[in-house]
């Protein structure tokens, strides 16, 4: 063996931190700007008597950070396929492939789970009535 075949790739089978971080927190982070942007869109629309502008806010600000949330799974099953290349896509389901298919596949569960919980909170903006009869929020 030559000893240019022996050397390993810098960088090969490694993660940088950014894809784990955006794999595990993208789906909570998108949930939590969500939350965020629709108490402020719900009180500003009812302190100003405008309650439709703050519902298509609320109605805006769901659709984009479920599709954050969505396209953060999305990003995760990627990476997850990619740890167990050459497998069927039941057996890389369901057989360990390491910590770092652990870390896709809980990538993949989180964002699915709060993109469900940011269309129903975004939901409930559309059913609910955003201001009390008082004006407030």
């Amino acid at each position: 063996m030559r000893a240019e075949e022996e050397a390993p790739v810098r960088g090969e089978g490694r993660v940088t931190l950014a894809p784990v971080l955006y794999a595990t927190l993208g789906g909570p982070l998108a949930w939590s700007l969500h939350l965020g942007v629709s108490y402020v869109l719900v009180a500003a629309g009812c302190s100003t008597g405008h309650a439709g502008a703050g519902r298509a806010g609320v109605v805006a600000a769901t659709l984009l950070c479920a599709g954050a949330a969505l396209a953060a799974a999305g990003a995760s099953r990627r990476r997850w396929r990619a740890a167990a290349p050459g497998t069927r896509r039941r057996e890389a389901m369901t057989a360990p492939h390491g910590h770092g298919a652990f870390v896709w596949a809980a990538g993949v569960v989180l964002g699915l789970v709060f993109a469900l919980a940011i269309v129903l909170g975004g939901a409930a903006a559309l059913v609910l009535p955003l201001c009390t009869p008082g004006g407030s929020a």
